[in-house]
């Protein structure tokens, strides 16, 4: 965590809300970890393709991904301080 520059948590269990989250294992760097939803419009969460074993719907999410961050580049370089 010390040396990355930006952590992007995939949803708000992964950033806060579990017993091992982001923000609780490394609370002096949260400003270094923001949630990839504030990334997308209004906020949307990228949905979990984990336990389907829907090909379709993996690569539809990782599009989306992929697309996301090709967009919002420079939205994520200016995160970093």
């Amino acid at each position: 965590m010390k040396r990355a520059s930006v952590v992007i948590a995939m949803d708000d269990k992964v950033y806060s809300r579990a017993k091992n989250s982001l923000t609780k294992q490394f609370p002096n760097y949260k400003g270094k970890i923001h949630r990839f939803s504030e990334l997308t419009a209004n906020n949307k969460i990228v949905k979990d393709p984990a336990g389907s074993d829907s090909e379709k719907l993996h690569r539809e999410i990782i599009r989306n991904i992929y697309s996301t961050l090709n967009k919002k580049f420079k939205d994520i370089l200016s995160w970093v301080k």
